[in-house]
């Protein structure tokens, strides 16, 4: 009887049948089998080799990461540092080369979850466990770009790398490059350096870098209400620049009726501070009166204090649609200066008024025109430095934003008793009547440059950011 049964290959899927007087068709068919097979496997091998030489090289550029200037932070998501995923921060290191030398430099790692929100430790005995965990792909790994250095192929053997992350940090306006190195080390090393660019007074509430000091307010903490400068000619403090910040939302509720709300209908408490060597997190929660006894859910204030700037990070998250209620809706968010006579000289700077617009308490039809140039940044310059200030936001929040400037030394601004705005600069945004649901992060940047010329500063602050690109292999071999 003649057996058909097919015959399954070793690989599962070539049949072949068996029938009498084939054995020799059989095993040329196997052969021609195994001689594709060990061919599949050379070349999978040289495949392999050609595109390791290439992914594994040290020259390879793992991650760039393009910052508006060397003043500012890197601050990349574990995402985009996938070798160090999962990875005890205790066993990861940065490192800048010096003159062919590895030098640690300050960096810290701080907690996000899924939605961008900061995870803080609930007591102080949680500070040990905060010291080392596994960093995750939600988390940040945050140093300054100043502090990158030289480019380098090869890494000492005496780091005990278990893999090394290249970063380029590219300096975009000044269209120069920076390296640092992200290790994972094979056992965990107390090698960190020294520098702690920022610091939290808990007594005062206040957060002191080599450049600034900033106060807040006892009443309102999401309020920024002093602001110190240190003078670069004399190195001293100068005196508070602050009047007080400002927030207005202005509407219609149900299409006919004023509605006005300033920074006296929250209610703010400070619920959380992360003190680190590279930058200070200030956490408040607050509630707007909405109507009567209403209140929104909390809105969640971070303030992220670096060496050379402050970002005021807001996360907005309504869970109804506001266009339900209101419209028309505007927000106005401003800084009122100190009218006194120690106040430095100071201009206003922008894409549209490069020679700037004095603040001098006296409004004019040139800073009307500011407030119509549609611009989306501006500088304020004095004797002090520069202050670069700009507003962003993600694409999917439906809201515009432009420049505003008000600077009237008589013109009253209530609920505020100090009479008058003396440069009362900040910016308005409009159409919060069109925002859904989601999560949104709202952040306006100020960074702090005591020497800069006006053409760079606005060269730098209209620097749109970008995301992280890996431009090769994340990470680099072992040497």
């Amino acid at each position: 009887m003649v057996n058909s049964t097919p015959a399954v290959s070793p690989r599962g899927r070539d049949l072949v049948p068996e029938q009498p007087g084939t054995e020799p068709i059989l095993l040329l068919s196997r052969l021609r089998h195994w001689r594709n097979l060990v061919a599949r496997i050379l070349l999978g091998g040289l495949v392999f080799g050609l595109v390791g030489s290439v992914w594994g090289s040290p020259d390879r550029v793992g991650i760039r990461y393009s910052v508006p200037s060397r003043f500012h932070p890197v601050v990349l998501a574990g995402s985009a540092l996938p070798a160090l995923v999962g990875t005890p921060t205790s066993r990861i290191a940065i490192y800048a080369f010096r003159n062919g030398e590895p030098k640690p430099i300050p960096y810290q790692f701080d907690r996000r979850d899924a939605d961008g929100n900061f995870q803080f430790t609930d007591a102080p005995a949680d500070e040990a466990k905060e010291a080392s965990y596994a960093f995750a792909a939600n988390d940040e790994c945050v140093f300054m770009a100043a502090d990158a250095g030289e480019k380098e192929a090869r890494l000492p053997d005496d780091l005990g790398a278990v893999s090394v992350t290249e970063i380029e940090v590219v300096d975009a306006t000044a269209a120069q490059s920076r390296w640092a190195y992200a290790v994972v080390l094979a056992v965990p090393s107390a090698a960190r350096a020294n520098p702690t660019y920022v610091s939290y007074d808990a007594v005062n509430d206040a957060v002191i870098s080599e450049v600034y000091r900033v106060t807040f307010s006892k009443e309102q903490p999401f309020l920024l209400t002093g602001l110190s400068l240190r003078d670069p000619a004399s190195d001293r403090w100068g005196p508070n620049l602050v009047d007080t910040m400002k927030v207005r939302h202005t509407g219609k509720l149900f299409g006919q009726f004023d509605f006005v709300r300033t920074q006296g209908d929250y209610r703010s408490k400070l619920v959380a501070v992360k003190a680190g060597p590279v930058r200070v997190i200030r956490r408040t929660a607050n509630h707007v009166r909405v109507l009567g006894f209403l209140r929104t859910p909390s809105i969640y204030m971070d303030y992220l204090c670096y060496r050379q700037g402050v970002t005021y990070d807001v996360l907005i998250d309504v869970p109804f649609r506001i266009g339900w209620f209101f419209s028309d809706m505007t927000t106005r968010m401003t800084m009122d200066w100190r009218d006194a006579p120690d106040f430095p000289e100071s201009k206003i700077y922008s894409r549209s008024f490069a020679d700037g617009l004095t603040i001098d308490g006296k409004m004019s039809e040139g800073k009307r025109r500011f407030n119509r140039s549609g611009d989306t940044e501006f500088v304020m310059a004095n004797a002090y430095g520069m202050m670069l200030v700009r507003l962003d936001y993600g694409p999917d929040l439906p809201v515009a934003k432009h420049v505003y400037l008000y600077d009237d030394r008589d013109q009253p601004d209530p609920p505020e008793l100090v009479p008058g705005q003396f440069g009362n600069v900040g910016f308005l945004t409009t159409g919060w009547e069109h925002m859904d649901t989601k999560l949104h992060h709202m952040e306006l940047s100020v960074t702090m440059i005591p020497r800069l010329t006006v053409p760079e500063g606005l060269k730098i602050v209209t620097y749109v950011p970008r995301r992280p690109t890996n431009a090769g292999a994340a990470t680099l071999p072992e040497h």
